[in-house]
């Protein structure tokens, strides 16, 4: 299977709760539909850049399908 580049999401990799997020839709995630990257990474310093948010944003998941940008509850 192909796996999409395009379904990405961004987590606070210090948060206890955003990595435990990460790691449910991990395990929940069958299909390999996301990908996943830290806020703090270069990858994820690169994303935040496309979205228009600051370097050091950590204030929740961001979820890109590519085209747009969803913060927070959104995402």
């Amino acid at each position: 299977m192909t796996q999409s580049k395009s379904n990405i999401i961004l987590f606070d990799g210090i948060c206890r709760l955003c990595c435990f997020s990460v790691r449910f839709v991990i395990r929940h995630d069958k299909s390999e539909k996301f990908r996943f990257a830290q806020l703090q990474s270069a990858t994820g310093r690169f994303y935040l850049a496309k979205a228009g948010l600051p370097p050091d944003y950590q204030n929740g998941l961001v979820y890109t399908d590519g085209k747009e940008f969803f913060m927070d509850s959104t995402a």
